[in-house]
């Protein structure tokens, strides 16, 4: 009878360490699953969706790129008809103080501030030079949005090659009760396009 006893709780007794040997596998399989296998699971995740999101930035390039044989022929076709898409200027000094004149006056009726002006150097180019302004202008957002806007659907053609943009250091003065709308620093390279003479 006793030796029945203790063949049965030698027997439960072995049970249970199996019971525990396996869930102590168990555990130290989640563990290296947590460890290894998710992570690396994860980083593979990771550098897929960064792929796709590449793959997409590079389809916007390419088709920005596409447009390329676009803009030249309404460039050659501007410069055949000699209208009003150049800058204009007997020489490269006279287009560009032309176009400091012309941004001037589409900065000041967006209501934003232009601050500071500056010519940029001229690059000659086949049967053209590109004429081009460094303009530091101040303002809401709105305001500022609203200059770039004007400056890429003007007339003559104005392309912004460049642009710094800042929140405002300065304090504005706001009536009581009212809350400061929010104001930022614009620096934009602003460039056209001025036939070269004898190519009109």
């Amino acid at each position: 009878m006793i030796g029945q006893w203790q063949k049965g709780q030698w027997q439960s007794n072995l049970r249970l360490r199996r019971s525990l040997f396996v869930l102590l596998n168990a555990a130290a399989l989640g563990g290296l699953l947590c460890l290894f296998a998710w992570p690396i699971q994860a980083f593979f995740a990771d550098r897929d969706i960064e792929i796709l999101q590449q793959r997409a930035i590079l389809a916007r390039l390419s088709a920005i790129a596409a447009q390329r044989a676009t803009v030249a022929d309404l460039v050659t076709q501007a410069a055949s008809n000699g209208s009003a898409e150049f800058l204009q200027g007997g020489n490269d000094g006279v287009a560009a103080a032309n176009l400091q004149t012309l941004v001037k006056g589409m900065v000041e009726l967006t209501g934003a501030r232009l601050r500071s002006v500056r010519t940029l150097p001229t690059k000659p180019q086949e049967d053209m030079k590109i004429i081009g302004v460094q303009v530091d202008i101040t303002g809401t957002i709105q305001a500022v949005y609203q200059s770039v806007r004007a400056v890429e659907t003007a007339k003559p053609f104005l392309f912004i090659v460049g642009a710094l943009l800042r929140p405002t250091q300065r304090v504005a003065m706001t009536p009581p009760g009212m809350s400061a709308e929010p104001t930022i620093d614009a620096q934009l390279d602003i460039v056209g396009a001025m036939q070269i003479e004898g190519d009109k």
